[in-house]
């Protein structure tokens, strides 16, 4: 795997092309289990928490979409991200702060930005991001999900590349959004240091939400909002987000 080439760490896990091979390699990995296709879609599921054998059923529907990959559940403290920027050479790169991401259901509520983290995984965390960007060899923009456990230990969860919700805060809260650098890293121009101007959470607004968020930026007026017009009828679709500054939210990492 991609990532062990690196000696990074990620959750055990089996390549699963079949209810046969699950029920073989849950017995190495056991339970709670999470099966993941290697390929996401939108509007396909994303992936299945598997909690006993009677769960195995519930994979056939996943599995019909192609390669999947089961992975041991690693129970940690807290969900982080960080997203990095690298041009045409391994010189040229930068990176936002790390944030913390809490989901609900698979669904992204909150990013707070920057992490309450201690700075020596902070920066391991960087380094972490920092080498798979320049293993990839490929200008552009990449948001790397980890994993941290109350012990300190960091896994990868997840590389995503292109512009993910993680990062919509820096529209608002840097001196340059992931979506300015991703023009720029692709076009060959130099990457700025990233500059976060104030700690911050966002908040993405979900179709279903919208209504709501409509009333929030009414009673607070500090708060920022963007909304992309979407026009699809999705209760789970994104529609927008909301920031809101605030610098005693977060504190950056102790020196």
């Amino acid at each position: 795997m991609f990532l062990e080439s690196l000696n990074i760490n990620v959750a055990p896990y089996a390549t699963i092309t079949n209810l046969e091979d699950i029920q073989h390699a849950a017995t190495g990995i056991g339970f709670p289990s999470i099966l993941k296709p290697v390929r996401v879609e939108r509007n396909k599921p994303e992936n299945i928490v598997l909690y006993s054998e009677q769960d195995f059923e519930k994979a056939r529907e996943l599995l019909q979409t192609g390669t999947c990959m089961l992975e041991a559940w690693i129970p940690f403290e807290k969900e982080l991200a960080i997203t990095v920027a690298m041009g045409s050479t391994e010189a040229n790169i930068t990176h936002f702060p790390v944030s913390h991401t809490i989901y609900k259901a698979g669904i992204l509520q909150t990013t707070i930005t920057p992490a309450q983290i201690d700075l020596e995984i902070n920066e391991a965390i960087q380094q972490v991001a920092q080498t798979i960007a320049r293993s990839l060899q490929m200008p552009g923009i990449l948001t790397v999900e980890l994993f941290i456990t109350a012990a300190g230990a960091v896994y990868v969860k997840k590389i995503i590349l292109y512009p993910h919700e993680s990062c919509d805060y820096s529209v608002d809260a840097c001196n340059v959004s992931q979506y300015e650098l991703l023009v720029r890293s692709i076009c060959g121009f130099p990457l700025p240091e990233i500059t976060l101007w104030k700690s911050n959470k966002s908040y993405p607004v979900l179709e279903e939400g919208f209504e709501k968020a409509l009333r929030d930026i009414q009673a607070h007026p500090e708060w920022l909002f963007h909304f992309y017009g979407e026009a699809a009828k999705e209760p789970e679709r994104k529609v927008g987000h909301l920031t809101v500054l605030d610098e005693k939210e977060a504190e950056l990492p102790k020196e």
